[in-house]
């Protein structure tokens, strides 16, 4: 089964477990925009996901962050 982070909450663990990097939703849609991460846009009218409406597959979200310099196998075991 494959597991979805939304945007805010990936935001929130990568702001968590750095001292030095805030990471807000608004530089994970730009990265998108970007190209930097792929993302889902979720249909309908869905409430709990923040500021927008994305959502990130784990091992996508895992490689984008490898190559954005993020050690995501520490930040999404």
């Amino acid at each position: 089964m494959k597991t979805y982070w939304t945007l805010s909450s990936i935001a929130h663990k990568l702001t968590a477990n750095s001292r030095s990097r805030i990471v807000t939703e608004d530089s994970l849609m730009r990265w998108i925009r970007e190209g930097k991460l792929n993302a889902e846009r979720l249909t309908g009218n869905v409430r709990g996901h923040g500021k927008f409406p994305f959502q990130v597959e784990e091992q996508q979200l895992k490689a984008d962050l490898h190559k954005l310099g993020f050690d995501a196998d520490v930040l999404f075991p």
